[in-house]
């Protein structure tokens, strides 16, 4: 949120003197909770939810499997909102994942378990 507030008032000389102030509000992210734990049959599609609630200025969203930053290279993709799309899992894409959400108030994170299971 921005606030601009501006006062103007002249002087005993007459000049005119104007003073501008704007307040910004930088807001840390809040993640929305979600289930600690999907589980996917191998082979198909899994999407893990990462939903933004709160946060100015907008934060950025980064995933990790395991600790490790993950990239479009790695095969996933972050869709709207900083959800993250798993196509065709195996049981290698089982493990811990983490949404971290940053912008200059902090930092916020959310984990989640994925678990594949063989058909």
């Amino acid at each position: 949120m921005r606030l601009l507030s501006l006062r103007c008032c002249s002087n005993v000389v007459g000049l005119v003197v104007v003073v501008a102030v704007v307040v910004v509000v930088v807001v840390k992210p809040l993640i929305a909770y979600t289930s600690p734990s999907v589980e996917v049959l191998e082979g198909r599609d899994v999407t893990l939810m990462c939903v933004v609630l709160l946060g100015n200025p907008a934060p950025t969203i980064t995933w990790y499997k395991m600790g490790e930053r993950l990239t479009n290279q790695d095969g996933v993709a972050s869709g709207n909102g900083g959800h993250l799309l798993l196509s065709d899992v195996t049981v290698a894409d089982e493990g811990e994942y983490t949404c971290l959400a940053s912008n200059a108030g902090g930092n916020a994170s959310q984990t989640t378990q994925l678990d594949v299971h063989g058909i």
